[in-house]
């Protein structure tokens, strides 16, 4: 696998996209990631594109302000297809930081776009490590992957770029009560940015849901907002969620965000951040000790699987929970991926799960896993952040994948759907000699502490590297409750399957990472990911892949269709 670059003028492009009614301006090509693997000067610098087999060459209608159709060019052949297209949009700079005064400090404007070789734009901006270029630049790996190997759980990838977005849409529910709290938040309320309130209920149904509703005298935003598009829309609903950033959670379908805006703070697929654990002190590597010692001494595996119900959860669940709000931030800087269109989320299909035979299940888990061993093998990635709501499926014809790995075949059928692993914003991986961490984990970022080792490394701590026992772990912590809720106990004990993802749930000492036999939490928040990256490592997709259950894929038949050969994949770092 090759990294080139190719010198595309998209100046016609831009001038499209910023003519559209996607609110952007300033469109620009250089992204600070590249500076890690090209010798630019300033005049190469912004004509400048990543070799991708398939790239963005003009929008031709704004569906909404995350989807559009456009035209798509092959760089081999110079075919041109029309093809709906996702943008992602992702901050540069922390937008929680902005609206509350933290970049108040900084000398210049916390607005500009980095540029080549020029110290104007905020560190955070200008730094390679930044979450959403170590996002954008593993989606193009990704796509090289599926070009390049026939790696059909890849997503295409077709270019990213730099804008200042005229109303950047962000989620502050979470932070809301602090928020209030601040005076800078309040002082520029309404003049930097303004807030949106979802009177939505939060419930798990995806039907039902009235209208938003602004916490702001100036109704002209709104107007203008239901303007952005040319398709008709009739409620504020239809627009807002899909125009939404929330941190590190899948956005690549309408539906998707909608249920994305929906969801509960403290449902297993939201993303804790290391502040979530302020006030209780840090989880250093005494308290580590403590609560690998000191957490039921006595607890196994007992054969019991444990849950957090209780009277108490019961009331809390009865009470009405306080609608989401959305802070509305003038001009600012983001990064844009343009990428392939997935459908929905594997988290749509959990309440399915129930009804699901073992071969199903096991057939899509085979998929998450293969793709895990892919990327770990090419990249020595951890994605850090795998729950349901990351991996996206699209409709397919083809009835059966076949990975070939170890000189095995797995003959894996797809019941109509290809998975795909998205959000990669805090992945940790390698390429071409370089390591691309993403800056989450620096020493002020939402996942500082989780890892402790070079670049954001305290020396007076243990080391902690990435662990690529993580992900399973973290995905069956996203999928326990939904599964312990909807099966009795005697169908899980007779579901292999179900019985396997439960165990990633288990630490090195068998205990269940969730919760304690009294139904507790046993690490909240945040302190889950920092106890699954220190005691959990008998869960690599490798050795998930050697149970016995996974035998009943493989095949000895001459391939027919599909075959992604792992075996033919290099080590790209």
């Amino acid at each position: 696998m090759e990294l080139h670059y190719m010198k595309i003028d998209n100046s016609l492009l831009f001038k499209n996209l910023e003519k559209s009614d996607l609110g952007l301006s300033k469109l620009q090509n250089y992204i600070p990631i590249y500076d890690k693997f090209f010798s630019l000067t300033e005049k190469k610098s912004n004509s400048f594109n990543l070799n991708n087999e398939n790239y963005l060459l003009d929008a031709t209608t704004c569906i909404n302000r995350t989807n559009i159709n456009a035209k798509i060019m092959n760089k081999q052949t110079r075919k041109i297809t029309n093809k709906n297209v996702f943008l992602k949009y992702g901050p540069i700079i922390d937008p929680q930081n902005y609206i509350t005064g933290k970049y108040e400090s900084f000398v210049g404007d916390i607005l500009s776009l980095p540029s080549f070789n020029e110290m104007v734009a905020h560190e955070k901006a200008r730094d390679p490590n930044n979450s959403m270029y170590v996002d954008g630049f593993f989606y193009y790996l990704n796509s090289k992957l599926k070009n390049t190997h026939n790696f059909i759980n890849g997503t295409d990838f077709y270019g990213a770029f730099l804008a200042v977005q005229e109303r950047f849409i962000y989620d502050i529910s979470d932070d809301i009560e602090y928020n209030e709290d601040c005076e800078f938040f309040n002082k520029n309320n309404n003049v930097l940015f303004s807030l949106i309130q979802d009177n939505r209920t939060k419930l798990e149904s995806r039907k039902n849901r009235p209208a938003i509703v602004i916490n702001s005298s100036k109704e002209v935003i709104l107007e203008d907002v239901l303007e952005l598009c040319e398709e008709e829309v009739t409620q504020v609903e239809d627009i807002i969620p899909s125009i939404v950033y929330e941190p590190e959670r899948s956005e690549l379908t309408d539906d998707n965000l909608c249920d994305d805006v929906t969801c509960s703070s403290n449902s297993s697929n939201s993303t804790p951040s290391a502040s979530d654990n302020e006030g209780e002190g840090e989880v250093e590597e005494e308290c580590v000790e403590e609560c690998e010692e000191g957490c039921d001494k006595d607890e196994g595996d007992d054969g019991e699987w444990c849950s957090a119900e209780s009277d108490e959860c019961d009331e809390d669940d009865d009470e009405e929970e306080e609608a989401p709000v959305f802070a509305q931030i003038n001009n600012f800087p983001v990064q844009i991926i343009a990428m392939e269109q997935c459908e929905n989320t594997l988290d749509s299909l959990l309440p399915e799960m129930e009804s699901m035979t073992d071969i199903q299940i096991g057939a899509i888990v085979l998929q998450v896993i293969f793709s895990l061993i892919v990327y770990q093998k090419a990249f020595s990635l951890t994605h850090n952040d795998l729950h349901t709501n990351n991996i996206m499926y699209i409709t397919t014809d083809i009835e059966f994948i076949n990975y070939k790995i170890d000189g095995q075949v797995y003959k894996v059928p797809t019941f109509g759907k290809i998975f795909k692993i998205i959000d990669f914003g805090r992945a940790i991986y390698k390429f071409k000699g370089d390591l691309m961490c993403s800056d989450c984990f620096s020493f002020s970022g939402d996942a500082s502490t989780q890892y402790n080792f070079p670049p954001y490394y305290n020396e007076k701590k243990q080391t902690v590297e990435p662990n690529f026992s993580f992900d399973l772990c973290r995905l069956g912590c996203a999928m326990y409750d939904e599964i312990v809720e909807n099966c009795s106990p005697e169908q899980i004990e007779q579901s292999p399957i179900l019985t396997i993802i439960l165990d990633w749930c288990k630490d090195d000492k068998g205990r269940n990472m969730l919760y304690k036999k009294s139904g507790e939490e046993r690490y909240p928040d945040f302190k889950l990911y920092k106890m699954i990256a220190r005691s959990v490592h008998n869960h690599t997709p490798m050795n998930v892949l050697k149970k016995e259950f996974f035998n009943q894929f493989k095949t000895k038949e001459s391939v027919v269709g599909e075959m992604v050969d792992v075996d033919s994949i290099k080590k790209y770092f």
